[in-house]
């Protein structure tokens, strides 16, 4: 399972001098060819290892950052500079190590120290006394590493905005077609009995009856 996860979406302007020039004022530092060597290879793994720490900071690919971070350490306190520059350095690298460490994975900080160590890597490969061609080679092989950590903030995912408002209410839809007939209802109770009707007209008179007997003779 990923421990990927970034509350901010803040990140420090990459900072990479066009300037190919050594800083003027500044004591160069000696440096042989097997520093060298090692010099290179430790940019090229930086470069390899970033991009795949920000698609997937898996502890594997964390610890791979922190072991090619170790070797620089031990690059810088192998150059004869003043320790104030190399322990500027060796904060840098502490501090990033210090992050990488974090239970949880916080991109926009790694990015930022990253960024802070690419500059210093630029500053002290303009201060080693090589020849321009080198100079040239080692720039170029910088500016690679700039690139990848610049292109590699694309899968750095900021936090959640707010909820817009809600949107204006639709116009209402035409009427649907007339449903099927429903089941005819249960009959109603019996009603109240109504008013007696009005009396009807006289018949007609009806024929004269049969004639009654005769009566019983007189005394």
């Amino acid at each position: 399972m990923s421990r990927y996860n970034d509350n901010q979406n803040k990140f420090s302007k990459p900072c990479f001098p066009s300037s190919a020039g050594r800083i003027p004022n500044t004591p160069s530092i000696p440096i042989t060819k097997a520093q060298l060597r090692t010099f290179r290879a430790i940019i090229i793994d930086l470069t390899k290892i970033i991009p795949k720490l920000f698609a997937n900071p898996s502890p594997q690919n964390i610890e791979d950052l922190i072991d090619t971070l170790n070797l620089l350490s031990k690059f810088i306190c192998s150059l004869d500079a003043t320790s104030s520059l190399k322990a500027q350095g060796l904060a840098i690298i502490k501090n990033l190590i210090t992050i990488l460490r974090n239970p949880t994975f916080v991109a926009s900080a790694v990015f930022i120290e990253l960024q802070n160590l690419i500059n210093y890597l630029l500053y002290i490969t303009k201060l080693f006394r090589i020849d321009p061609c080198t100079l040239q080679e080692l720039l170029k092989l910088i500016a690679a590493l700039q690139t990848a950590l610049v292109n590699s903030a694309s899968f750095i995912q900021g936090p959640t905005g707010p909820t817009g408002p809600a949107g204006a209410t639709g116009a209402t839809g035409p009427q649907g077609p007339q449903g099927p007939q429903g089941n005819t209802g249960a009959t109603g109770n019996t009603g109240a009995q109504g008013p007696a009707g009005a009396t009807g007209a006289t018949g007609a008179t009806g024929p004269q009856g049969p004639q009654g007997n005769t009566g019983a003779t007189g005394n």
